[in-house]
């Protein structure tokens, strides 16, 4: 839209930005002139929102204005209150956090509140460079939208077990050193796994094991043939927290196997090609398709690389043409890509990605520029396979 155009738009429309929270939620109504006309907190209840509904409407019918809502998070705590404005005919904005912060921390007094970032939010609406083209709140989800959101809240649980599994092992390891020393390493290949969790529930220090007279149990010849006294001290603590943290790891190991079961079992339902990638695992797939969603959202292959964070940035300056890599974008997508280009390249790979990456290298590359390059190929793959609903195939892989 023109201008002119723009301006009679702005002056007709009431403004209101809303900064979100898990309980509460502030808006702020203005003019296109910065005029405040209403600051309300109201909380995250639909008793809430109708009374907030009303001094809008009442506050739009005085100016001759018309609402205009404007959400940063309407997709996560904002979701009840974005649904009910669009229930009830109003439209509702996403506004991308980024613009907030980048109209913040373009002001004198960049402030950081509720009410501030509520005003930050209409300052995007009011005087951002595209604002006709600031997305809808769409209330309607299809089927595959569903999958995708299940997906996401999958892949984020697995991730929380996946860390907690992680330092409970460290913190499990730390006591094993006090309970049999650093003989305990001998035991076991790997020392988290099923069968050493049972044993050091069992045996939680090295003294119970050469106590222990079970006769299933094979004790190694270091535990035999030392002497008591030789052996770590059996402290009480040190042996109860060695049993709660097996035992807590072995939980998380059947924790574990529901979640990646049930992500199992949400993918089949999108009848999804992402895994015939080489390289490409059925939870690097679960996490691709949680952070993409409706993949026809995407109109071009430059237009979805840039959202994985694998667009190149102009960087030119004269005659200098340059460059440079772009990290904004969906780095949960990006590390996706990354884990996928990463076995590609590795001894079990595939042929084909290693050459692409040795010939990117010869032309004088560093390996880090090289893997981006291999990246954005993957990209390119991911896009064509997302849209087009089909496997991968070596021949069909579009080039940059």
């Amino acid at each position: 839209m023109n201008t002119h155009q723009d301006c009679s738009w702005k002056e007709r429309t009431l403004f209101i930005g809303g900064d979100v929270h898990k309980d509460t939620h502030t808006l702020v109504a203005e003019n296109h002139l910065g005029e405040e006309l209403l600051v309300k907190t109201v909380a995250n209840d639909p008793a809430d929102f109708r009374k907030l509904l009303d001094q809008i409407r009442q506050t739009a019918t005085v100016r001759n204005l018309t609402p205009l809502i404007g959400l940063e998070d309407a997709v996560g705590y904002g979701w009840r209150l974005a649904s009910f404005f669009h229930h009830e005919g109003l439209p509702v904005k996403i506004i991308n956090p980024v613009l907030v912060k980048r109209e913040r921390d373009r002001s004198a007094h960049p402030d950081k509140s509720d009410y501030q970032d509520a005003k930050w939010v209409v300052k995007v609406m009011v005087h951002g460079e595209r604002t006709d083209r600031l997305p809808a709140f769409s209330y309607r989800i299809t089927e595959e939208g569903k999958v995708c959101r299940a997906l996401k809240m999958l892949v984020n649980e697995r991730d929380f077990l996946v860390n907690e599994q992680r330092m409970a092992a460290q913190r499990l390891h730390t006591l094993l050193h006090h309970t049999y020393g650093s003989g305990y390493q001998s035991l076991f290949n790997e020392l988290a796994t099923l069968k050493a969790l049972k044993f050091w529930s069992r045996f939680p220090s090295a003294r119970r094991c050469r106590a222990t007279t079970s006769k299933g149990l094979v004790k190694p010849e270091w535990i035999k043939t030392a002497s008591v006294d030789d052996l770590p001290l059996c402290d009480p603590v040190a042996e109860r927290q060695v049993v709660r943290y097996a035992d807590r790891l072995l939980a998380l190991h059947e924790e574990l196997r529901v979640v990646e079961k049930e992500i199992q079992s949400e993918i089949g339902k999108l009848n999804s090609h992402l895994a015939t990638i080489p390289g490409c695992g059925l939870m690097t797939a679960a996490k691709v398709h949680a952070e993409v969603g409706d993949p026809d959202r995407f109109t071009t292959r430059a237009q979805f690389a840039r959202y994985a964070a694998l667009a190149p940035r102009d960087h030119s300056s004269g005659k200098r043409t340059r460059q440079k890599r772009d990290p904004r974008g969906n780095r949960v997508l990006n590390e996706a890509i990354h884990h996928i280009a990463l076995t590609q390249i590795s001894p079990q790979g595939i042929p084909e990605a290693r050459d692409y990456f040795q010939k990117k290298i010869k032309e004088g590359m560093s390996k880090r520029h090289a893997l981006t390059c291999l990246k954005r190929q993957l990209i390119n793959v991911v896009f064509v396979i997302l849209k087009e609903r089909r496997p991968f195939e070596i021949r069909s892989v579009p080039t940059v």
